[in-house]
């Protein structure tokens, strides 16, 4: 399988979930690419943390490599850390829906509205969502319900996003037509694993059920330029 883009989703700042998150990064980055909002700057933050997975296993010789997509920054797109590459946006939480355009598919731990927002837009767009670790019972089974599964994901886009919203950047446009596609949905691509040993095979089988992510949407999103440099380090394996 030619490498996939893997995002790990979670909490901020520091939290119990840190030696998860550098496993998690870790296990990605064997055979994939790590997506976080992270810089490669290390903290005990879900982010950086996965991202410090992610470095361990490519000194060890691993062919993965990971993308930041930080918050804060005037917009670039640039390689940094030898083999990462961080994508600055200029958007705050807004950048929660470039991640989840970003990636093949993702690996949520639970946290808070911004984990869940990325949850949704996945959701909305097609991308598989491994629902890691405790916390996630009463959301999983709203999904998996088809009567219920369209309002669950416009309430985690509404909780982060809440309506109407406000602005015309093409960001904006992006997040009001996932609230509206989201009151469609019947059914979305979900899985949910309590351990790490089972991650693997989840996010092998999500991967394996879907096709190749759209990504057509980055260059109205982050200018041309921008998403041609991406664009050309993703294809360079």
């Amino acid at each position: 399988m030619a490498q996939k883009i893997v995002a790990v989703f979670g909490p901020s700042g520091p939290n119990a979930l840190s030696v998860t998150a550098s496993s998690l990064g870790e296990q990605i980055a064997t055979n994939h690419i790590l997506l976080t909002g992270g810089t490669g700057i290390p903290d005990e933050s879900v982010k950086e943390q996965a991202i410090i997975g992610a470095e361990r296993a490519i000194r060890a010789g691993a062919a993965g490599r990971w993308i930041g997509v930080p918050k804060d920054g005037t917009r670039t797109a640039s390689p940094s850390h030898g083999c990462g590459f961080l994508l600055r946006t200029e958007y705050q939480d807004e950048r929660n829906y470039i991640n989840a355009l970003l990636c093949d598919s993702a690996i949520a731990l639970k946290g808070g509205p911004g984990t869940d927002s990325e949850v949704a837009f996945c959701l909305v767009l097609g991308r598989p969502v491994v629902l890691f670790g405790p916390g996630w019972n009463e959301l999983e089974r709203q999904l998996r319900q088809p009567t219920s599964a369209g309002t669950a994901v416009a309430a985690m886009i509404d909780q982060m996003f809440p309506p109407p919203r406000s602005g015309d950047r093409p960001v904006d446009q992006a997040i009001r037509a996932s609230r509206a596609a989201s009151a469609t949905l019947s059914h979305v691509h979900i899985d949910s694993v309590a351990s790490l040993d089972k991650v693997g095979e989840a996010v092998t089988t999500a991967l394996k059920s879907r096709g190749s992510a759209d990504r057509t949407e980055i260059g109205h999103l982050l200018g041309n330029d921008h998403a041609s440099q991406f664009l050309s380090w993703l294809s360079a394996e």
